[in-house]
């Protein structure tokens, strides 16, 4: 079940405090239209009592999707507080993944630090596809293509929806302005063969793991950590 707490707020506009109930858990299994709500970016919204400003509040959220096999915890952070985030979520994990009812093998537990991820993660999960094999090819994009999507000013997001049985896409999105400046292509066969060496353990395999041993996967948060680059986006 899905389950919300009461929480003293700040208007970011008028700074009127308020109490609200927002949500700490979304079981989409149970509550399809929660789904829908999170989708349209209506999932813990406040309207101010005060000025009437309609916004979203950043909070920690767990998704749950059993049915299909997706568990995502939402921990809103910029890179320079990622590791106390990871402390954070390890320390919480254990009791998340007892969620999962017994006679069922729990999901891998994803961590992402921002909304956009974890719709970008619940689409991907959705399409079958393998979040770290995702997350290794829009590495190879950013390290191959720093004309076309630059780590420090862009982010690559899976679009699911205007991918292909041949092609896998992703837009670059500017992070200043939100606005979509491309889409580049990524062959399926070629997706397809890393997961062939993923479940093959080989040399390959070990480079993806060092890359993305997880909790949090993510290629740009990678790139920008290994050139000791402040995220534009905190």
């Amino acid at each position: 079940m899905s389950a919300t707490n009461t929480y003293t707020i700040k208007c970011p506009k008028c700074e009127e405090e308020q109490h609200v109930e927002l949500y700490d858990l979304v079981n989409v299994s149970k509550s399809p239209e929660l789904k829908e709500l999170f989708l349209k970016n209506q999932l813990n919204r406040v309207i101010c009592e005060q000025c009437e400003m309609d916004f979203r509040v950043d909070k920690n959220l767990l998704y749950t999707d059993l049915e299909r096999r997706i568990l995502c915890y939402l921990m809103p952070c910029t890179l320079a507080e990622l590791d106390e985030t990871r402390r954070e979520f390890e320390a919480r994990s254990s009791v998340m993944s007892q969620l999962t009812p017994g006679d069922l093998e729990a999901p891998e537990l994803n961590l992402v630090i921002s909304r956009t991820e974890l719709v970008e993660r619940v689409f991907l999960c959705e399409a079958g596809l393998n979040p770290r094999l995702i997350e290794y090819v829009k590495y190879m994009i950013y390290v191959r293509n720093p004309e076309q999507a630059n780590p420090r000013t862009n982010q690559l997001l899976f679009n699911a929806e205007d991918s292909t049985k041949d092609t896998l896409l992703f837009m670059v999105q500017d992070l200043s302005s939100g606005q979509f400046l491309g889409a580049l292509e990524y062959s399926r066969a070629m997706y397809q063969a890393l997961e062939e060496a993923l479940e093959g353990n080989d040399a390959q395999a070990a480079t993806i793991m060092d890359l993305f041993p997880g909790p949090y996967i993510s290629a740009r948060a990678n790139v920008l950590l290994e050139e000791d680059v402040e995220d534009v986006m905190g």
